[in-house]
């Protein structure tokens, strides 16, 4: 099966939005640079002035300003906003890098005044898509995806795949309005809207109204959005909008949100964090010319989890006879086009409602 790369998919692909992480306010840049000084830099030069002058000793110190802002400037500071991760890991085999040439053009469209503002980035893939092992491929019941940080969902559309229709759902940040997570290709839970806000009917002609029969728009860190639509795909994709304080908006990776403490468990699985992303500087020198097609170096793989960590492999994860995913498999099997099906929660050991097309 083929990653998601049908540009008639319009909803994904005129949704391509641009975030550079370089390019952000002066702010953020300032804010990283404070932090860094903390510990690096000579007092004086925490707080943007040259200690008293000393001959050249105030210049190095002008010197070192200047660099350590263009350091801060590169890497941008963002909040650890990520408390809970988007889907259990051990389902996962490889995740695409930010910026890759995976899957289509997910960049600037001046067209589409809903994205990212920026307009410097080369054509990339800037989000990631998680791609489970093949044996967890074939069904949306399986792979759940989960709200990474709390928040109001602020966008619910129809997105279209081979198989029938999926779900893309925007959630704006509680503590951080200021971070979107849009995450694609996903059958969402019963309890929330199944469309909501929608593209206004000038730039998607499929507009539709909002559902009015949900139970809540708001989600804790955590929560479980529903599943993976792995009925005839490879992966599910996660991105991030940063808006700063002059409004201008940016993708920036996921993984530049996720404190240390939960990047652990790709770290026992042998990922780097510099592994996830490639500059824009790297990007601009080797442009994609491959899209549509698999190049794995933008791929990370995820090797066997560490001694003590958890994993499932298929021998671990049978389809039962009996339980909560077997009762999930025959109401999956109702010929009804929606149908609100009770689906199991691996992490709370708990079913949940979900709803949406079940084609």
């Amino acid at each position: 099966m083929a990653i998601r790369d049908d540009r008639s998919d319009v909803k994904q692909t005129t949704t391509g939005f641009r975030g550079p992480l370089m390019v952000q306010s002066l702010t953020s840049a300032k804010s990283k640079f404070l932090s860094l000084s903390l510990r690096i830099l000579p007092a004086a030069v925490r707080y943007g002035k040259p200690a008293p002058a000393r001959g050249s000793r105030s210049v190095a110190s002008f010197l070192l300003l200047g660099l350590a802002t263009a350091i801060a400037t590169e890497v941008a500071a963002h909040p650890e906003l990520v408390s809970a991760d988007i889907t259990d890991i051990t389902f996962i085999e490889e995740i695409s890098k930010f910026r890759s040439g995976a899957g289509h053009d997910f960049s600037y469209d001046a067209t589409f005044p809903f994205g990212a503002s920026d307009s410097t980035e080369p054509p990339s893939s800037m989000k990631h898509y998680f791609a489970p092992y093949s044996f967890y491929n074939g069904d949306q019941h399986t792979v759940p995806v989960y709200a990474p940080f709390a928040g109001e969902i602020t966008r619910v559309t129809d997105e279209s795949a081979s198989a029938g229709f999926n779900k893309r759902v925007e959630i704006q940040s509680s503590a951080n309005p200021e971070y979107l997570l849009v995450v694609f290709h996903i059958k969402l839970g019963f309890a929330y809207p199944q469309i909501l806000n929608d593209w206004p009917i000038e730039f998607w002609p499929s507009h539709q109204e909002d559902d009015v029969d949900y139970t809540t728009r708001t989600v804790a860190a955590g929560d479980l959005l529903g599943y993976a639509d792995m009925r005839d795909s490879h992966d599910f994709d996660v991105a991030i909008l940063f808006t700063d304080i002059d409004g201008e908006r940016y993708w920036v990776s996921y993984f530049d949100l996720m404190p240390d403490s939960l990047f652990l468990s790709y770290s026992n699985r042998g990922i780097a964090r510099s592994d996830l992303s490639i500059s824009k500087e790297d990007r601009l020198l080797a442009p994609v010319d491959w899209w549509g097609g698999r190049n794995d170096e933008d791929w990370v793989t995820l090797v066997q989890a560490m001694s003590g960590a958890p994993h499932h492999p298929p021998e671990h994860r049978p389809l039962s006879k009996s339980g909560p995913r077997a009762a999930r498999f025959r109401l999956a099997t109702i010929p009804s086009l929606i149908s609100p099906e009770p689906l199991f929660d691996p992490r709370r050991g708990v079913l949940w409602p979900v709803g949406g097309n079940s084609a």
